[in-house]
């Protein structure tokens, strides 16, 4: 019985470095993505015609259009994000 209690806080010291070691990885990546600077390149009126262009669709097709045009609007913003070093 002695044998088991010591082989399980063995386990549980190994795995309590091991979380340790993730932790510490985490925070460098963390450390590392949020050191980056994001910039924007997308326009006000290239969006606001699109966008207008399609909620008109939209209206014209009962709303059968909206799932696209929230689709557009995300693949506007998330292309036009840049990562300045």
């Amino acid at each position: 019985m002695e044998r088991s209690v010591k082989e399980i806080l063995g386990v549980s010291r190994e795995t309590k470095i091991q979380e340790e070691q993730l932790e510490n990885k985490n925070i460098t990546i963390k450390q590392a993505i949020m050191s980056k600077k994001i910039k924007f390149t997308g326009g006000f009126g290239e969006y606001f015609i699109m966008s207008l262009g399609l909620m008109l669709l939209s209206i014209i097709t009962f709303g059968l259009a909206t799932p696209y045009w929230m689709y557009w609007s995300l693949k506007y913003f998330f292309t036009r994000l840049e990562i300045v070093e």
